[in-house]
């Protein structure tokens, strides 16, 4: 069952948080014979954030993700995009030159991960452990989102460039526009279950993510890395 959508655009973190307050107990994440509720999500997802925060991730800031392919992934761009923040991806399996680049490129608050950094970003900004419990004062659960607007950016993806160097695309999150077209676009059903297997560093993974999960269907997680 699809939330209903309100008028005007919307945010990527909202559609899927209008869900999994609809459907909570409904599938969200198949990942290696385990299943993530939308209930499990979206406490995963608060504590997430209130890591984040933490840290001194907060609205507008750019943050560096440095993870390979779990829910714990899903749950991180979506604890960014919620506290206001947009994410950029830095795919543990591209060379260190081209994430050595990136970082140049872009000023980051910080880089969440879930492994070593390795040469040529370690040191680069803060490090923030994907896996680390957030402190007694971290945010509470249910960190707000009404007062960010469509308008903020979402994601910064890096593509090759006519020049062959990585260059930086901003979205916005004004891309549920995109979204709610593939939900109208494809029949009942076909979102209930969508294969994720493009890395967050290509645009596609736009669609694989936030499509099935502002639906009430559930990504079928296939690791890469």
């Amino acid at each position: 069952m699809i939330a209903d959508a309100p008028a005007g655009f919307e945010r990527l973190d909202a559609m899927v948080a209008a869900q999994w307050a609809l459907t909570p107990d409904l599938p969200a994440i198949h990942h290696r014979g385990r299943t993530l509720l939308y209930r499990d999500l979206a406490a995963s997802v608060d504590r997430k954030a209130a890591l984040l925060i933490a840290h001194g991730v907060s609205h507008g800031g750019l943050v560096g993700v440095h993870m390979g392919r779990t829910p714990d992934l899903v749950a991180v761009i979506l604890a960014i995009l919620r506290i206001g923040a947009a994410y950029v991806p830095l795919d543990p399996g591209q060379p260190a030159e081209r994430a050595a680049l990136i970082l140049k490129n872009a000023t980051l608050g910080a880089i969440v991960t879930d492994r070593p950094l390795g040469a040529g970003l370690d040191g680069a900004a803060v490090t923030i452990d994907s896996r680390a419990e957030p402190s007694a004062e971290g945010a509470p659960a249910g960190v707000p989102i009404a007062a960010f607007s469509p308008d903020d950016l979402a994601c910064v993806i890096y593509t090759s460039g006519s020049t062959g160097e990585p260059k930086g695309v901003a979205l916005a999150h004004t891309a549920s526009r995109y979204i709610r077209w593939a939900q109208a676009f494809f029949a009942d059903g076909q979102l209930a279950r969508v294969a994720a297997t493009t890395s967050i560093s290509f645009d596609p993974s736009i669609f694989e993510l936030f499509a099935p999960l502002s639906a009430g269907g559930a990504i079928v997680l296939k690791d890469n890395i």
